[in-house]
């Protein structure tokens, strides 16, 4: 999906915020908004990759947003009434099928939960550095599909 309608952009927001104070609480993502936000524009205009998954009755319950040239995964956030329920398994499994050249990522090392996770998918700690936003220690992480 290259774009959103005014509505479905806001709930993609709402859901990043909600999804990210819930993971890292000390972390004010409301503040971020804003430049969430932007970024979301830039890779929409780009045409990058938005992989969602709604439910009838709750809407929006996450998404997985791709920079498809790059096959850098920028976003994974998943409602946390919907978390540990395979929503964001299913997410990366498609991403992980549409990006069939792999995919990289970046991940606070102090979020352990979802480091394990992305292993538990095939990704491998490749390097390390720091956020440029929150300056915490980040760990780089690639998947590479499998030879066959």
């Amino acid at each position: 999906m290259a774009d959103l309608s005014p509505k479905a952009r806001e709930a993609v927001l709402d859901l990043w915020v909600a999804a990210w104070t819930d993971a890292m609480p000390s972390i004010d993502f409301a503040g971020r908004r804003p430049w969430f936000a932007t970024r979301l524009d830039d890779h929409l205009r780009d045409g990058d990759l938005m992989i969602t998954a709604d439910s009838d009755q709750d809407g929006l319950l996450g998404f997985a947003l791709v920079a498809i040239r790059t096959g850098y995964l920028d976003q994974l956030a998943v409602a946390p009434l919907a978390q540990r329920q395979g929503v964001a398994s299913a997410l990366v499994v498609d991403a992980q099928r549409r990006c069939s050249c792999g995919l990289d990522l970046h991940v606070n090392q102090d979020n352990v939960g979802a480091v394990a996770f992305y292993q538990r998918h095939g990704f491998e700690v490749v390097g390390t550095g720091a956020n440029p936003r929150s300056g915490l220690p980040i760990w780089s992480m690639a998947w590479r599909p499998p030879s066959t």
